[in-house]
């Protein structure tokens, strides 16, 4: 899809116009409505570190996954610091990496009546390694547990207009991986915010298949 910032072309003009197929013009308004709709979130977070007990992580001999559920009472109790995002805990326990341990990141945002009323509001994440929760203003909103992919929640039903509050539990259990794969939230986060009908993320897709390769130079008639 074209970048958001490309000029769009003018239908006036055959020799722009040219240049750009009917589709990709198109994708570019469509990909700009979706752009302004869209807000970097990584400002103003805290963080604080929890370490796992080696021990606690088996019964029996045999190993224990833990879920981000488990350690949702101890986020209050922390000491919390800011940081920024994308953000990787790992890298400063130079002397122990692969350290195990609970990630605890939060952070609190204004939302006005005109952003919260007959609106869709969610919340997305690149990439969060690896066992992950988010909950917000106390309300579970969904959990992630592979570290590499994109992942996002509906918050419409979970955020109130003034001050609101996002908490996300990233729980690291080693081993779980061949390469040095940090840990936390180490990609971008965004906000979204729609209208209520609004295009799914990742979820629209342009195809075109000719009737006839003898007429491909007719006119096309496409409705959104």
């Amino acid at each position: 899809i074209p970048n958001p910032q490309s000029p769009i072309p003018n239908p006036q003009s055959k020799t722009q116009f040219d240049n750009y197929s009917f589709l990709s013009y198109i994708l570019i308004i469509l990909r700009i409505i979706i752009y302004k709709m869209k807000t970097l979130f990584n400002d103003n977070w805290v963080f604080s570190e929890y370490e796992i007990d080696y021990n606690s992580m088996f019964e029996d001999g045999e190993p224990i996954l833990f879920t981000p559920d488990q350690f949702y009472e101890k986020a209050k109790d922390q000491e919390y610091k800011s940081i920024s995002i994308p953000h990787d805990w790992m890298i400063y326990h130079v002397q122990d990496l692969y350290k195990n341990s609970v990630g605890f990141y939060k952070k609190e945002f204004k939302l006005s009546a005109e952003q919260v009323n007959d609106r869709h509001n969610a919340i997305r994440f690149e990439g969060v390694y690896m066992n992950s929760g988010v909950w917000i203003n106390g309300k579970k909103a969904g959990e992630w547990k592979y570290g590499y992919s994109t992942f996002e929640f509906d918050i419409s039903e979970l955020i109130k207009e003034g001050d609101n509050e996002i908490l996300v539990i990233v729980v690291y259990q080693n081993c779980n991986t061949r390469w040095y794969s940090g840990a936390g939230i180490f990609r971008d986060i965004t906000y979204i915010n729609t209208p209520k009908t609004y295009l799914v993320s990742d979820g629209v897709y342009f195809n075109s298949t000719p009737e006839d390769n003898e007429k491909l130079e007719d006119k096309w008639t496409i409705k959104i």
